[in-house]
């Protein structure tokens, strides 16, 4: 139990008598950037916004602009731009375009992160 004797002080790494080589990475490169791109695409309040709307349900451009009391053109750059991220799809019906979240992988990302954020506040 050596380490009970230092809880809440800093020792030098030298020092850590379980000190051991760290593994390989575990993802790759490809994998890092690929994270940075969706991490940058929500790193906006107004487009984590609009992911918190498709998490819930499918919708059009004019309804969540309308929703979010946005202009329909504002809302369609943001589309753009998470869709380009990889986040959104989008299928066509007649002259409507209707966005959802990609998969299931990035619902949990937006709802965890928001109630993350939604326990700090307490």
């Amino acid at each position: 139990m050596k380490r009970a004797q230092h809880i809440g002080q800093a020792r030098p790494r030298s020092q850590n008598l379980d000190h051991h080589a760290l593994s390989g990475p575990g993802f790759t490169s490809q994998s890092f950037e690929r994270a940075v791109r969706l991490l940058r695409a929500i790193g906006d309040e107004g487009r984590l916004r609009l992911m918190e709307i498709l998490t819930r349900e499918e919708a059009c451009v004019g309804d969540i602009a309308q929703t979010l009391g946005e202009r329909v053109s504002t809302i369609s750059e943001r589309l753009r731009r998470l869709r380009d991220a990889g986040l959104v799809v989008r299928r066509r019906k007649g002259k409507h375009k209707f966005y959802s979240v990609a998969d299931s992988h990035i619902t949990e990302m937006v709802l965890n992160t928001l109630s993350h954020a939604t326990e700090d506040e307490s």
